[in-house]
């Protein structure tokens, strides 16, 4: 497994992490203070080992419940692209 797939894969249900995040991109973000504050209660009762795991964990669940939602407004876009190309253009129609 690559440094890449290590990356922390802590979930939620699935224990203490013990892998760290090895590669990556870094972000910066700015979150008020409220938010902040449940974080660290989240780390500070162990359900995360930092901040940063707390919010890649948050990203990818916001990513899945998305995906579906994201993927299917793509199939369409392409089934609405495709219905346009198999449509005569409109000099050809006027041409008639």
């Amino acid at each position: 497994m690559d440094s890449q797939a290590l990356a922390d894969v802590r979930r939620s249900d699935a224990g203490p992490s013990l892998v760290r995040m090895q590669d990556g991109e870094r972000v910066t973000l700015r979150l008020p203070k409220a938010l902040l504050d449940e974080l660290d209660l989240l780390v500070s009762c162990h359900e995360f080992d930092d901040r940063s795991s707390a919010i890649r964990q948050g990203i990818r669940e916001l990513l899945d419940a998305r995906r579906a939602k994201v993927l299917a407004k793509s199939a369409e876009i392409a089934r609405l692209q495709g219905l346009v190309a198999q449509a005569p253009r409109s000099d050809e129609v006027l041409r008639k």
